[in-house]
């Protein structure tokens, strides 16, 4: 406590309170206390013609001598820590004088005010930090997703030299009929649809649009987040329900891995109103997004962290558990430690078949 500031504050002045209160009680208490000293000492002498008054006027004396000392304590506090202590800058007697029952509770109001503004402050200052990291990670992610797009349309470009046009009997339509899981997703099911068809150019959805492989129906674009899920994937699906009433489908989403934590919250009610509306006749299936290896992706200029995709996994799962139709299906924790990757974020072939035949099984 600044010395400054004794009369100022709330615990100081109760404390100059009580003292005033203890004080002013002793002044009202000790002149009756003489009075009535003098009174017995006149009676016992006067009255009851006792020889004794020199001895009583004495205790008198002494009590009106000790009451003096009683009236004089302020002033000997404020010498003591004024001159013997060196406390000049403290008005002691002021200090006790001013101190009120109303100013005591509004130094607490000031103080408590005070404090409030000050957690105020300090929460603004934390959510402005917050804020400025969130940003940050957006901008990394944002970068990240834009190096992984640049990768994968090299590696489009790559295996699109070596293309199988056709291979399984696969087709290519806008309109896509005859499957009857419908799996949509980004470059991780472009990676998965090639792997098991072997055309990879034809399993890009901008490269023609749906990509039907026996009954599977494949709509899936390199480096897409939930923008291209609810602007192209959706309406392409609800135009192949459409062009077949009277099918019933598996819809798998394998999307969330690009923009992970960003998405999650447009995603989950984007699905319970899928569920309930448009796709409410058929089945939804929401794969895990499944893990990275961070060690080796990070050689690649990825920054995905598995413990964000479980994040999103556990919430994904939570946030639309409350329909019939829509099932969770757990691959991550299927293929933890027992897949293969180049990069560190997309799949060889044996991982991808392997991801293929596990979700196929919570149909």
């Amino acid at each position: 406590m600044i010395l400054a500031d004794l009369c100022s504050t709330s615990y100081s002045i109760r404390v100059f309170l009580i003292l005033k209160i203890v004080i002013q009680t002793i002044f009202t208490i000790i002149p009756i206390i003489i009075m009535v000293r003098a009174f017995f000492a006149l009676f016992k002498n006067v009255v009851a013609k006792q020889s004794s008054l020199g001895k009583d006027l004495f205790g008198v004396f002494k009590s009106t001598v000790a009451g003096l000392i009683v009236f004089l304590i302020p002033t000997m506090i404020s010498y003591i820590f004024t001159d013997l202590i060196d406390m000049s800058d403290v008005d002691f007697i002021g200090c006790y004088e001013s101190a009120t029952l109303e100013k005591y509770q509004a130094a607490e109001e000031a103080e408590r005010a005070a404090q409030e503004e000050d957690k105020r402050q300090k929460e603004a200052e934390a959510q402005k930090i917050s804020e400025e990291m969130q940003e940050k990670r957006k901008k990394e992610i944002e970068e990240a997703a834009s190096k992984r797009k640049e990768a994968d349309k090299k590696r489009e470009e790559k295996n699109g030299q070596n293309n199988v046009s056709g291979a399984n009997g696969s087709t290519t339509s806008s309109v896509a009929k005859g499957g009857t899981n419908i799996i949509i997703g980004d470059s991780r099911t472009v990676g998965m649809c090639a792997s098991i068809t072997g055309d990879w150019t034809g399993c890009q959805f901008s490269n023609g649009g749906s990509k039907t492989n026996g009954s599977d129906i494949y709509i899936a674009q390199g480096s897409m987040s939930y923008s291209w899920f609810n602007s192209t994937a959706v309406p392409a699906v609800n135009a192949i329900l459409n062009a077949n009433p009277g099918t019933k489908y598996n819809i798998f989403s394998l999307m969330g891995v690009n923009m992970l934590l960003y998405d999650i919250d447009k995603y989950i009610p984007e699905y319970n109103s899928l569920a309930s509306g448009t796709w409410k006749d058929h089945k939804i299936i929401l794969v895990s997004v499944t893990p990275v290896n961070e060690g080796i992706e990070a050689q690649h200029g990825y920054s995905t962290k598995n413990a964000d995709i479980v994040t999103f996994n556990t919430k994904l799962k939570n946030g639309t558990s409350s329909n019939r139709n829509v099932a969770y299906c757990d691959v991550y924790n299927q293929i933890l430690g027992y897949f293969s990757t180049g990069d560190g974020l997309h799949y060889d072939t044996n991982t991808y078949k392997d991801i293929y035949d596990k979700m196929m099984k919570c149909a």
